[in-house]
């Protein structure tokens, strides 16, 4: 993440709904100007998150893309830049979950998880060097524990319950997303100049380093 004193522009994957619609908000809260990706199904979503985004005074736009094609990163990364003027944060937060147990999931639902879980991320942040590589930036990941998102549920309404039972943490706290999106806001402000090349856990106490 770079640190300017120009209006700064971020974009944030996996955008559509959960950790990601949540970091976008607080971002534009913050006065940075906003791009949301999700994959094209959300397009409709994420064109109603860029009129809550641009209700708070700051410019948005919706880059819907799949972030396993490191090609349509690389468009993404470019059309925010066209359009925005620049790109000064790169939030890689667009991830899945199995619909199946391990033991029961299948090899291509795997791969899909792995796809898009971590190699996604690693196109996001190749893609995002190439327009920051003459600036200073800082790199860090957020670790989130049990967070009330959809993609903790196993059903739609289930809540966290059988995960946290399935994790043999039942007693674990659920993380709201705002205060995820709190700890990404603080990340990607000047104030945190010097913290770079971390790994933070905002579980609630489940781990401790």
């Amino acid at each position: 993440m770079t640190h300017s004193s120009h209006t700064r522009v971020a974009l944030v994957t996996g955008a559509a709904q959960g950790i990601g619609r949540a970091i976008a908000l607080r971002l534009a809260t913050d006065g940075i100007n906003v791009a949301v990706n999700d994959i094209t199904k959300f397009v409709d979503t994420l064109q109603g998150l860029v009129t809550e985004i641009e209700s708070k005074g700051v410019k948005a736009l919706a880059v819907p893309a799949d972030v396993t094609s490191e090609e349509a990163i690389k468009e993404m990364v470019a059309t925010t830049v066209q359009h925005l003027g620049r790109l000064d944060v790169m939030v890689a937060n667009a991830g899945i979950g199995g619909e199946d147990s391990l033991l029961t999931m299948s090899t291509d639902a795997w791969r899909k998880v792995m796809s898009v879980n971590v190699e996604g991320i690693d196109c996001s942040k190749l893609a995002a060097a190439m327009e920051l590589a003459e600036h200073g930036i800082t790199v860090n990941a957020y670790a989130p524990g049990i967070v009330e998102t959809r993609l903790s549920e196993f059903s739609p309404g289930a809540g966290t319950a059988p995960l946290k039972s399935m994790l043999k943490i039942p007693d674990a706290p659920s993380v709201p997303k705002e205060e995820v999106a709190n700890l990404v806001s603080y990340l990607a402000s000047p104030q945190s100049q010097a913290i770079t090349g971390q790994c933070i856990n905002i579980d609630g106490g489940v781990q401790f380093d």
